[in-house]
């Protein structure tokens, strides 16, 4: 009788990991989403004219529209690459401030909360994919005007996520409400089902 308990104990053990996927790590469906959104905006960024278009089959057509160019090999494009990694930079430093935050003794729960609320792992994979843009653009030896405004948003992302991160840090109630806030979370992800 005491043996089949520790089985089911066990299972049940089982059961709570697998059910207990932390929040920071985005489920495949969002990686899929994602990635498809960066393989639609590679393939934007690559276009070189926008075709005549008729509205509402009337005799009103949208004209062509021929869109700014960047050369591969230009000092815009190479800034730009600059750019990416600079950002890159900024987060791999971000990276680093929450492992670090992670290994705390005395309050492991604020790695968490601060690796939830920089959504990290989204911004990383966005770096990622806005640099793989720029990598394909070389071969292509072109990109449309369309990239610098995919990094500047980038830029924005990665400004945003270190403002989160550091407000929950400066103020100590914000971060007591986002570990809550964190907790509810999970508990209503993973544990409450209506």
């Amino acid at each position: 009788m005491q043996k089949n308990e520790i089985i089911k104990g066990k299972k049940y053990i089982n059961r709570l990991k697998k059910k207990r996927n932390q929040l920071w790590i985005p489920s495949n469906s969002t990686l899929i989403k994602l990635i498809l959104f960066f393989v639609i905006i590679c393939a934007v960024s690559l276009v070189k004219e926008i075709p005549q278009v008729n509205v509402a089959n009337t005799n009103y057509y949208i004209p062509n529209i021929k869109l700014p160019i960047i050369k591969g090999k230009s000092t815009v494009y190479q800034n730009l690459i600059a750019v990416t990694a600079g950002l890159g930079a900024v987060s791999i430093g971000l990276a680093f401030f929450v492992a670090q935050s992670l290994m705390d003794k005395d309050d492991p729960e604020r790695g968490k909360v601060l690796l939830y609320k920089s959504k990290f792992s989204l911004l990383l994979t966005s770096q990622i994919a806005i640099f793989i843009i720029l990598m394909v653009g070389l071969l292509f030896k072109y990109l449309n005007v369309i990239i610098i405004l995919e990094i500047i948003l980038l830029g924005l992302a990665t400004i945003y996520s270190i403002g989160h991160v550091i407000e929950i840090l400066i103020r100590s109630s914000a971060l007591e409400k986002e570990k809550l806030n964190v907790f509810f979370v999970i508990l209503k992800s993973n544990y409450i089902k209506l």
